[in-house]
C-alpha cells in the first residue's frame, strides 16, 4: 500500500479499456440534441401506451361517476367511499372527459403527465450531474426497471393514467426547485403533489422536510415536536384520516385484507422478490453519500427515507396492525430512493471511473451486483459498498497487481454472460408457451419482443454509449449514420407506442357514448348489474353500477364496510362458478362449483342485485340477449326481480 495521500492514476491493463476511458468518457462536447432525441425514443419504447389498464381503470370510473352519479352511486366500489376521497385528480379528469370523451381525456392527461415527469426528471438530474453522468443518469431512470415494491408490479412513471404519475412528476419538480434554492415554488409543487396522490408524494415531503432542517437540529426538533402534537391532537379529535392512528384492524377485517391485498403486509413480502433490489438501491445511495461533496446529503436523504419507509411498513403491518400505517402503505415511498439510486450510479461513474484502477474495479463490482440480482446481487452490492466507503475514507491508493486486476475485470464479463443466458432462456420458454405449434416466424417475433423487454435497460445503455461516442464524430459518414439511427429509433418508438389491447380500446371508446342498446333499453339507469367476469363491460360498455368483482374490493383496507360487504357478495357469486367468486388471490377457480340455474337464483335472491348477464343460457328467465363480436359469444340478461318472485332459493347454506 502506497504512502501517498493522493491516489495515483494507474493505467488500465488492456488497450480496449484505455480507449474506452479516453475516447468515451472524456469526449469533447456533447451531442445534446441527439441525446435528447435518444431519450425521447427510449421513453416511448419503455412507456408504451396501455390505455385503460390496471389501476387506470379505477380512476377512470371514478371520473365517470362524477359525471353520472345516478348511474354509479350503488356500485360496491363507491358504496362506502373510495380512493376518490383523497385526491383532486378525479374532478380534473371528469372535466377533460366532458371535453374530449374518455379516450381523448385519458390520452391528453397521460401525455401531459409524462411531459411533466420527464421534464422534472431532467431538471432534477441537471442539479446533480453534468456532462456524461447527466445523460447516463437519465438513460438509467428512463430505461431501467421501475418496479419498486416487493410483490406487486407497481412502478414509477407508469404508462397508464393515474394520479400517481402526476404526483411523482410534481414531487420531482419540487425537489429540483428546492435544490435550486426556490423554496416557495418547491413547497407549492409539493402541495400540488400531495393533493394529487398523498401516498406517493409523502416521500417527497419527507425529502423536502429533512433537506430544510438537517443542518438545523433545533429547528428540526421543534417542527417535529409541533407536527407530532398536531397529528396526535387531530387523532384524538377523530378527524379523518388521523383518527385511525389509534385504531387497530380487528381480526375479521385483517383476515379479509390479507386475503385480498396481501401485498400491503410485510409478512407477505419474500426476500427473493425485493431484497436484492433494495440492497442494491441502498448500497448505491450509501456509496454516493460516503463521498465528499455537496451531493452527499442529497443521496443520503433518500437512503434515510427508504429505511424509514421499510421500518414503518414493518411496524404498522406486522407488529401493531395499525389502521393508519397500513393505509399509508409506506412501502410506496421507496420509488424515490430507487430513482435516486440510478442518479447515484451515474454520479459515481462520473466521479470515480477515471480516478484509479481500484475505483474502476469497485464500480464494475456494482455492475456485477446488478447483473446477478437474481442470485447473489444484493449481498454482493453491500460488500462492494463497504469496500467503496472504506476506500473513499482511507485516503490512500491501493496497488492492484495486473494479474489480479485482469481476473477481477473478468467477473463482470462472466456476470453479463450469466445474465444474458438467463434472459435468453426466459424469453425462449415464454415464447414457447405463447406460440405453441405456431410458425417459426411468429415464434421468432414473440421471442424478440420478450428478449428486448427483459434486456431493455442494458440495450438502452449500450445504444447511449454508441451515440455518445459517435454523435460528435468528425467523420461525416459515421456522424450521419449515428443521427439516422437515432431518428429511426424515435420514429419506430412513436409508431409502436400505442399498444392498447383491442378490448381496452373498445371500453375507452364506448364509455358514456353508446351504451349497448340491446341491454340498456331494458336495464334502467341506477340499476346494479353483474356481468360475468367483466366489470369493465358493466362500467364502460353498459354504463351501470356493478354488483361485485375482484377489482371492486381493491380499496378494502381503507374501509371495513367495503371489506365485509365485498366478501359477502363475492361469496354469493361463487355459486355461479365465475372468477369473480374468488375473494382470496390464493384460491383456485377449480374449487368453485359449476354454474347452474340454482346458483343463479341464489345470487339473484340478494336484494342488492337487479340484473345478471351470463354467457350461459339456462332456458328460463332470459329477457334479452346480446352478441359480442370481440369474443364471438352471446350474453344473456336475467332479471333478478323476476327470479326472486318465481323461484325459491334452494342453494345449500
Amino acid at each position: 500500500m502506497a504512502a501517498s495521500v493522493h491516489p495515483k492514476i494507474y493505467p488500465l491493463p488492456n488497450p480496449v479499456m484505455e480507449r474506452f476511458k479516453n475516447r468515451l468518457l472524456t469526449a469533447h462536447g456533447e451531442p445534446k440534441l441527439l441525446l435528447f432525441i435518444l431519450l425521447l425514443a427510449l421513453w416511448f419504447f419503455s412507456h408504451a401506451y396501455q390505455g385503460l389498464w390496471e389501476d387506470g381503470i379505477f380512476y377512470a370510473v371514478q371520473a365517470l361517476a362524477r359525471l353520472r352519479p345516478e348511474m354509479y352511486g350503488k356500485d360496491l366500489f363507491f358504496l362506502y367511499g373510495s380512493q376518490d376521497d383523497f385526491t383532486l385528480f378525479s374532478p380534473i379528469y371528469a372535466a377533460f372527459i366532458r371535453l374530449f370523451e374518455l379516450d381523448g381525456a385519458m390520452l391528453t392527461l397521460l401525455l401531459a403527465g409524462h411531459a411533466l415527469w420527464f421534464g422534472a426528471a431532467m431538471l432534477l438530474a441537471g442539479r446533480l450531474l453534468r456532462g456524461f453522468p447527466f445523460w447516463l443518469g437519465l438513460v438509467l431512470v428512463v430505461a431501467m426497471p421501475r418496479v419498486f415494491s416487493g410483490v406487486t408490479t407497481l412502478e414509477f412513471a407508469e404508462p397508464f393514467l393515474t394520479p400517481r404519475l402526476i404526483a411523482e412528476g410534481l414531487t420531482l419538480l419540487s425537489i429540483a426547485l428546492l435544490l435550486k434554492g426556490k423554496k416557495l415554488f418547491s413547497l407549492a409543487a409539493l402541495a400540488a403533489a400531495l393533493a394529487m396522490h398523498p401516498l406517493m408524494a409523502m416521500a417527497g415531503a419527507a425529502f423536502v422536510g429533512l433537506y430544510l432542517t438537517c443542518d438545523k437540529p433545533k429547528v428540526a426538533l421543534m417542527f417535529g415536536a409541533l407536527a407530532s402534537a398536531i397529528i396526535l391532537l387531530l387523532g384524538w379529535m377523530n378527524i379523518s384520516p388521523f383518527g385511525r392512528l389509534f385504531s387497530v384492524m380487528d381480526a375479521e377485517w385483517l383476515h379479509l385484507s390479507m386475503a385480498r391485498s396481501h401485498y400491503v403486509f410485510w409478512d407477505e413480502w419474500r426476500y427473493e422478490e425485493w431484497g436484492n433490489r433494495s440492497l442494491l438501491t441502498f448500497s448505491l445511495l450509501a456509496a454516493a453519500g460516503a463521498a465528499k461533496g455537496r451531493q452527499r446529503r442529497i443521496f443520503l436523504l433518500p437512503l434515510v427515507i427508504g429505511a424509514a419507509a421499510l421500518l414503518l411498513f414493518w411496524l404498522g403491518t406486522s407488529v401493531f396492525h395499525n389502521v393508519l400505517l397500513i393505509q399509508l402503505q409506506t412501502w410506496r415511498w421507496f420509488w424515490l430512493p430507487q430513482l435516486f439510486s440510478y442518479l447515484a450510479a451515474a454520479w459515481l461513474v462520473g466521479e470515480f471511473w477515471q480516478r484509479d484502477r481500484a475505483s474502476r474495479l469497485l464500480l464494475l463490482g456494482f455492475l456485477t451486483a446488478w447483473l446477478t440480482l437474481g442470485s447473489i446481487g444484493g449481498p454482493l452490492a453491500v460488500l462492494v459498498c463497504g469496500l467503496f466507503i472504506w476506500y473513499a475514507r482511507c485516503g490512500k491508493a491501493v496497488v492492484i497487481p495486473d494479474r489480479l486486476a485482469n481476473l477481477l475485470y473478468l467477473l463482470p464479463v462472466l456476470a453479463a454472460a450469466w445474465w444474458l443466458a438467463n434472459i435468453w432462456l426466459e424469453a425462449t420458454s415464454s415464447a414457447l408457451m405463447k406460440t405453441p405449434g405456431n410458425p417459426p416466424i411468429e415464434f421468432a417475433l414473440v421471442w424478440m419482443t420478450l428478449f428486448l423487454r427483459e434486456g431493455e435497460g442494458v440495450i438502452a445503455v449500450l445504444i447511449f454509449l454508441v451515440v455518445w461516442r459517435y454523435g460528435i464524430d468528425r467523420r461525416k459518414p459515421v456522424h450521419l449514420a449515428t443521427v439516422a439511427g437515432v431518428v429511426f429509433l424515435l420514429m419506430l418508438s412513436v409508431v409502436f407506442w400505442d399498444r392498447q389491447d383491442p378490448r381496452q380500446r373498445y371500453y375507452a371508446q364506448q364509455a358514456l357514448r353508446y351504451p349497448l342498446p340491446s341491454f340498456s333499453r331494458v336495464i334502467p339507469a341506477g340499476a346494479v348489474v353483474y356481468w360475468e367476469d367483466d366489470v369493465q363491460m358493466t362500467w364502460f360498455g353498459l354504463g351501470r353500477a356493478s354488483y361485485a368483482s375482484l377489482g371492486q374490493t381493491v380499496g378494502l383496507i381503507f374501509n371495513r364496510q367495503t371489506a365485509i360487504e365485498g366478501k359477502r357478495r363475492v361469496d354469493r357469486l361463487a355459486a355461479l362458478g365465475v372468477k369473480d367468486g374468488i375473494f382470496s388471490l390464493a384460491r383456485d377457480r377449480a374449487t368453485l362449483p359449476e354454474g347452474s340455474f340454482v346458483g343463479l337464483v341464489h345470487v339473484c335472491h340478494d336484494p342488492a342485485l337487479d340484473y345478471v348477464i351470463l354467457s350461459k343460457n339456462f332456458g328460463v328467465g332470459v329477457i334479452e340477449r346480446h352478441f359480442e363480436k370481440m369474443t364471438g359469444k352471446y350474453f344473456y340478461l336475467y332479471d333478478c326481480a323476476h327470479l326472486r318472485r318465481n323461484f325459491a332459493d334452494t342453494w345449500p347454506k
